[in-house]
């Protein structure tokens, strides 16, 4: 008796450790890959509310505000606290996020639960489930502080849709699912879904108003939309289309371009060849168990099992057209955005689920033995299998993405000794001097993490580096190409040291004597001549090269030259090689 007990603790740990295995290979991703710094939209959201509020101006109408099509304000309401008691640091969001995305996980599952069957199946099922709410695609989404917001909508349906497949009042479920709705609405644009979705839905005989119980369900309802309607009619008070975003298309006019869209993006959770075939073929599974569904509710009488799958694929495909309106303007290949996965990931949880609850409600069992459930496990490897490749494709392109984060996060350290970076335009979508206006208010507070360096160090790269000899390094190439752009190569240590230097500051001098840093860029590219000729073999990574857009530069008539940065003791070397710029093509 008790070996079997143990036998059954011991198959529940190993099943639990099997679920969770998807969401801890996406935390070792993100805690290898993030980056403290903000990226692109954070430095509005939420940067530039932080940076009012430091100034004393921040108010709610700001809060209240657009976001590109979003009003973003529940969220605003909880990065900003973080950022204030925490300082600035996009990863500590990052990590709010997948602890939400894993509650959401625990929220699906409950769901599962209504669609019936045998507990291993749906150990089974909820193992796949949460192989696609965790998809490698969605890595992408988990580096983005900020990206926290799309998952709001779908996870808050979720707990509407569990609250009226519950035993709950028609009034308790009315007041939690308004308020479910609102801050979805007010979290991310498609949020308002949610108001229609999650619809209160009435699975009691008796009600809160016994004497009179149509009366108590009209008023229950007719206050549902009355909230409905204020809330979405104030977030479209003073809206006003974003500058950086496409005109809205007409679902009309182009309709086959709007259903491409939509069924690319369908098929682009995983790394696939032709997204847009393997979107097809999942609409077409969709509809066919839509139709064994319907069937299978008609003849029972249940609905129940199949309603929350239903509802959550229809908030998948309405978002996806929604999209596709606003998004038409762009290239198509943003069908395919792993921005989408966040949404997307959902259509196909929903199409499990359903599968699921017909399986389990079917009463022909040579069916089940002959055709789904060797069905079942074909698609059980076809998943593994799109999973690993997709890791696999993903592995390499955030290690890309990596590196270009980490030099975001020097160029923002060295604002202050570098505020006119041409590369600043590439870590923003707004204006440089915006960028650099809440940089350096947030960082005046001690609230931007990383931290600029000091005034000592900015100062002391401000001054023209006059070396007599390479005993810091050389700067070797300072070339246009042709584009209006810099090439620059080198190698850089710290003397004393005998290291490689943390990186390097480039800068130019122009004829009448005026110095002027213009660049920050890392060291480590390997060098093994720097190593033999030196004999020291921790040099052999001192190399750097970086092609830098030309455009705050003279022509002509100046003269580049770079000081090695000792970060960690904040010291500046100046660098041998003083090269001429020459007048570009």
């Amino acid at each position: 008796m008790i070996l079997a007990v143990n036998q059954q603790r011991l198959m529940r740990i190993l099943i639990v450790a099997l679920w969770s295995l998807p969401a801890v290979c996406a935390f070792y991703i993100m805690c290898t890959h993030w980056v403290a710094v903000p990226f692109w939209d954070e430095w509005d959201t939420p940067g530039g509310q932080l940076a009012s509020f430091y100034r004393g101006t921040l108010n709610f109408a700001e809060l209240f505000s657009q976001h590109n099509e979003h009003r973003l304000l529940f969220p605003r309401l909880v990065w900003l606290p973080m950022a204030i008691l925490a300082g600035w640091d996009v990863r500590h969001e990052m990590v709010l996020t997948f602890c939400f995305v894993c509650l959401g996980s625990v929220g699906l599952y409950k769901l599962l639960r209504f669609s019936g069957g045998s507990p291993a199946g749906r150990a089974l099922v909820f193992g796949l489930m949460n192989l696609l709410l965790f998809s490698p695609r969605q890595y992408e989404t988990f580096l983005v502080g900020a990206q926290g917001q799309t998952f709001v909508p779908t996870f808050a349906l979720v707990l509407a849709l569990l609250m009226n497949l519950s035993q709950s009042s028609l009034p308790a479920k009315t007041i939690v699912n308004a308020a479910l709705a609102l801050t979805s609405t007010y979290s991310f644009g498609n949020g308002m879904l949610v108001w229609l979705l999650a619809f209160p839905v009435d699975t009691q005989t008796t009600t809160d108003l016994p004497a009179n119980p149509s009366r108590g369900r009209i008023f229950w309802r007719a206050f549902y939309l009355l909230i409905a309607a204020v809330s979405v009619a104030a977030y479209f008070i003073s809206y006003r289309h974003p500058p950086l975003s496409p005109p809205v298309v007409s679902p009309i006019a182009q309709s086959s371009a709007l259903l491409r869209f939509v069924v690319v993006w369908t098929g682009s959770l995983f790394n696939v060849s032709a997204p847009a075939t393997c979107g097809a073929v999942l609409l077409l599974l969709f509809a066919g168990l839509t139709t064994a569904a319907v069937r299978q509710m008609r003849r029972t009488g249940a609905w129940q099992p199949y309603y929350p799958w239903l509802v959550l694929a229809g908030f998948a495909l309405i978002s996806a057209a929604i999209a596709a309106i606003a998004r038409l303007g762009f290239d198509h290949s943003m069908a395919g955005d792993s921005r989408y996965t966040a949404f997307s990931a959902f259509f196909y949880i929903a199409l499990l689920g359903l599968g699921w609850s017909v399986y389990a409600h079917t009463n022909e069992s040579r069916l089940k033995t002959r055709i789904i459930f060797p069905a079942t496990v074909v698609l059980f490897l076809l998943v593994l299998a799109l999973w690993a490749v997709t890791f696999k494709t993903e592995r390499r392109l955030l290690r890309s993405d990596h590196e270009a984060r980490k030099h975001t996060q020097l160029m923002v350290q060295w604002i202050d000794a570098i505020p006119q970076n041409p590369e600043i335009a590439f870590s923003s979508p707004y204006s440089p001097l915006e960028t650099v206006d809440t940089i350096r208010t947030v960082a005046a507070y001690d609230g931007l993490r990383p931290r600029l360096v000091t005034h000592a160090l900015a100062s002391a790269v401000n001054e023209p580096p006059n070396a007599i000899n390479a005993l810091s390094g050389a700067l070797e190439q300072a070339t246009f190409d042709g584009s209006g752009h810099l090439f620059c190569k080198g190698w850089a240590r710290v003397p004393d040291q005998n290291r490689p230097a943390d990186c390097v500051v480039l800068g130019f001098e122009t004829d009448d004597g005026l110095w002027q840093p213009f660049c920050v860029t890392e060291t480590g590219e390997k060098r093994p001549d720097v190593a033999e000729k030196t004999g020291s073999a921790p040099l052999a990574r001192a190399g750097f090269s970086r092609t830098i857009n030309a455009r705050n530069l003279p022509r002509s008539g100046a003269t580049v030259r770079a000081w090695a940065i000792d970060l960690q003791n904040e010291r500046a070397f100046p660098m041998a090689g003083a090269i001429r710029l020459q007048a570009q093509p």
